[in-house]
């Protein structure tokens, strides 16, 4: 279960990360062409997509301190 957790906590935080920067990206780029379309865009699907991947990233890294392995004092 741990290990299922953790490569999917990786894999979330990769996709949120990648479509942080692809959000900043391509509203930078809408400003400086003036594209208005493009700004909304990034600013809307591609920004609901990247929170909900974090927001899921996040409770699957919450669910993976749950599951570590007990220390065992001596």
């Amino acid at each position: 279960m741990r290990t299922i957790l953790l490569t999917a906590s990786r894999v979330l935080l990769a996709v949120f990360l990648i479509g942080g920067i692809a959000v900043t990206l391509g509203q930078t780029i809408g400003i400086v062409t003036g594209s208005g379309l493009l700004v909304e865009l990034f600013g809307t699907s591609v920004a609901d997509t990247a929170c909900v991947t974090a927001g899921i990233a996040s409770v699957l890294a919450y669910l993976l301190v749950y599951t570590g392995e007990k220390i065992q004092e001596d």
